[in-house]
């Protein structure tokens, strides 16, 4: 199965303002094939208000292994119900990418976390009217397992085949697209595989004017070439693109 995409320029979009805190010691890359983190002032109280991020990063044909060896986190909460503070480990370099064990909080100490890269991001957030707690102290190891090298297209256009990750980015990206722009990427599933899942992580296409994109847009066909049956209309607003995913 393939499918084409086309656009006409589009660019990074501004994340919005966090509303966490950014707690200097707290979260960074961790590159080595094993060690442990932390939330800030364990075993004492973490502080309100404050966001935490670390991303794991183990050699290419490793996975990470996660173990958290003492969990306090809001322990009013149950995992799942946690409106609160909490803990989120993704499958991937960024917290746009799959969620390993779903929302995390309470006193229960969650079971092993293994992803299925090389890379693993562990999130951390506390309100301000929040319960609190000691946190969490935490323990990563790389492990023997398949992966796949990442793939990121950032020409003009191109073919993408036998990829199973990749990242299309505007020429450019992040910083700014240049004029007169037209680039077709066409992807092409790898053997065995039956579908393509597209989503954008960011975006920020031209805003409508007089209610069309006549300026910058992008449109998705499901099949090799432009003639192809359209499955993601031209669109540039912005906030109907954001995050958006199609399958096909």
């Amino acid at each position: 199965m393939f499918v084409i995409i086309t656009t006409i320029l589009f660019a990074s979009l501004l994340s919005p303002q966090q509303t966490f805190a950014q707690v200097p010691v707290c979260g960074g890359r961790l590159t080595s094939d094993a060690g442990t983190f932390h939330t800030p002032h364990y075993p004492h109280e973490y502080d309100t208000n404050t966001m935490c991020k670390w991303v794991i990063e183990v050699p290419v044909g490793r996975v990470v292994e996660l173990k958290f060896s003492n969990f306090d986190i809001d322990a009013d909460y149950e995992p799942e119900k946690c409106p609160m503070d909490r803990v989120q480990v993704h499958d991937g370099e960024t917290t746009n990418s799959p969620s390993l064990g779903g929302v995390l909080c309470g006193q229960e100490t969650p079971d092993a976390i293994t992803s299925t890269g090389r890379f693993m991001t562990v999130l951390f957030q506390s309100r301000d009217d929040s319960i609190g707690g000691v946190g969490f102290q935490a323990a990563y190891k790389a492990l023997p397992g398949v992966d796949h090298p990442r793939c990121i297209m950032n020409s003009c256009g191109g073919e993408i085949s036998d990829k199973v990750n990749c990242e299309i980015q505007s020429p450019g990206y992040p910083s700014g697209y240049a004029d007169n722009l037209n680039c077709t990427w066409v992807i092409r599933a790898p053997s065995g595989v039956g579908k393509v899942v597209f989503t954008f992580m960011e975006a920020d296409f031209n805003r409508k004017m007089d209610g069309k994109c006549s300026m910058n847009n992008v449109t998705v066909y499901d099949g090799a070439n432009i003639k192809s049956k359209v499955i993601y209309e031209p669109n540039c607003d912005t906030r109907d693109n954001r995050l958006k995913t199609t399958v096909f």
